[in-house]
């Protein structure tokens, strides 16, 4: 495995036939991938940022903030519970060195 990796590395990607004449064509596919994702007013089919359609009224920034709170109290029940876990682990430490002695 690590030989065949050494070989990729030594041997020039440009001494194979099909590379040579694929060139100019994979140099334009590479530019096509680059901007595909590139939100460009000047290409036609970009998406045009709006931002008065963003802002449709007080309705949907209430709902978002009422989710984010929801999270918020999920995360803290999830601390509390695993404050129990660790309180009721060091009784029963306790309740063992007892037992011991």
């Amino acid at each position: 495995m690590r030989a065949s990796i050494s070989l990729y590395e030594t041997s020039s990607p440009t001494s194979c036939p099909h590379y040579r004449n694929s060139l100019d064509v994979s140099s334009g596919l590479n530019d096509l991938i680059n901007n595909h994702h590139s939100h460009t007013p000047d290409r036609p089919g970009a998406k045009k940022e709006n931002h008065e359609e963003e802002e449709e009224g007080p309705e949907k920034k209430k709902m978002k903030k009422k989710k984010k709170k929801k999270k918020k109290k999920k995360k803290k029940k999830k601390k509390k519970k695993k404050k129990k876990k660790k309180e009721k682990k060091k009784k029963k430490k306790k309740r063992r060195r007892r037992r011991r002695r």
